[in-house]
């Protein structure tokens, strides 16, 4: 008689990660993923660091997301984001009268 196989115990895993953003005048803006999986006993570990993995880029994603919302556009400088080129005519040239000229005598 083949030996029957054992029920592996099942387990609930919980997982998260979350970060806190300061902002300025004393604002602060949190950022939270939860996940949950259930799993053998065996299988526990690696499902738990999968689940701690995802969330955590998710909640980095959603991090850079919002500072890309905020933050103003970044120019080379304030000065060329508002330098207005100047308009100028072109000279006309001149003569200069040669030295050696001889011809005003």
């Amino acid at each position: 008689m083949p030996k029957a196989k054992k029920k592996q115990k099942i387990v609930e895993i919980i997982r998260s990660f979350s970060y806190k953003m300061s902002l300025p005048k004393y604002e602060n803006r949190d950022f939270f993923c939860s996940q949950k999986a259930e799993a053998t006993e065996k299988e526990a570990v690696k499902v738990s660091e999968a689940l701690y993995k995802f969330c955590k880029k998710e909640v980095i994603k959603s991090v850079n997301d919002y500072k890309k919302e905020i933050e103003p556009k970044k120019t080379k400088s304030n000065f060329f984001s508002t330098y207005q080129p100047i308009k100028i005519k072109p000279i006309e040239p001149i003569e200069i009268p040669d030295k050696n000229n001889t011809t005003n005598k």
